[in-house]
């Protein structure tokens, strides 16, 4: 089951990341550099640092939502692109 998960989240997530970090920096993709933060790792990394804090809001919600906001955040990269 691990082993799916991983899978699956390498497909869909970490590999996508990774590509669109790299064609931002070598300048394939005409963003801004500072686009590069604009990815599901960056999220994930915040909702962590959130719920650190112990904080009752911050408990489940940013440690769910942290990777589908980062990869919402493709569709911002996508508009400052247009």
């Amino acid at each position: 089951m691990k082993n799916d998960f991983f899978t699956l989240y390498s497909m869909l997530v970490i590999i996508p990341a990774i590509a669109v970090i790299v064609l931002i920096i070598i300048g394939y993709i005409h963003a801004p550099l500072w686009c590069v933060i604009l990815n599901p790792f960056v999220f994930q990394l915040v909702g962590f640092c959130f719920r650190a804090t112990k904080l009752e809001i911050f408990i489940d919600a940013p440690s769910c939502c942290a990777a589908s906001l980062g990869l919402a955040a493709y569709g911002l990269l996508t508009l400052i692109c247009l």
